[in-house]
């Protein structure tokens, strides 16, 4: 999919989805499922680490209170811009109001490649958890639903670990985009 009438915003979205599936599929393809699964997945916990600190030391420079809200308001990607600017590469999908996301362009281009799906599962299963706790030791996220899995959405309930009751939704759609 090249396409030059895109941001530049799209334009890495769709380099950032391509690189992450010619590492991790070449990875997998060497060092066979077993190990090349395992420095993948140290791989991604790696990249989650290093955004989830990143975000922490914002909250502490700034003084922030150090908590999920912080978290959240501050949260370093630009997923939801990078959704309705995808959403014109792909007519058929659209955002409806739910407690997370019924479109990940990311997971689009993934699935049209070869093992791209069982990769963008990978992702998903082990990013999340590590930044939120790369972020605090004690956030955690529950993704009880992970559209790679083949689920209609994907959720991050994100909670502080004794917390459970005081859920806050991450990536949360609620406002039909269409």
């Amino acid at each position: 999919m090249l396409r030059n009438n895109l941001t530049n915003l799209s334009k890495m979205g769709l380099l950032w989805a391509k690189l992450y599936y010619a590492f991790a599929k070449e990875i997998v393809d060497q060092l066979g499922q077993e190990k090349g699964g395992k420095l993948l997945v140290d791989c991604i916990k790696k990249y989650a680490k290093l955004r989830g600190t990143a975000i922490a030391e914002y909250i502490q420079k700034n003084q922030l209170p150090y908590d999920a809200k912080s978290f959240i308001d501050n949260f370093d990607s630009c997923f939801s811009d990078l959704q309705k600017e995808f959403l014109e590469l792909f007519p058929d999908k659209s955002l409806v109001p739910c407690e997370g996301t019924t479109f990940c362009p990311y997971l689009e281009i993934w699935k049209e490649l070869e093992d791209g799906k069982k990769l963008a599962l990978i992702y998903c299963e082990e990013f999340h958890k590590a930044m939120w706790e790369a972020y605090h030791p004690k956030l955690r996220v529950r993704q009880d639903k992970i559209m790679a899995r083949d689920d209609e959405i994907c959720t991050f309930e994100t909670y502080m670990e004794g917390d459970e009751d005081n859920i806050l939704l991450i990536f949360d759609q609620k406002v039909s985009i269409q």
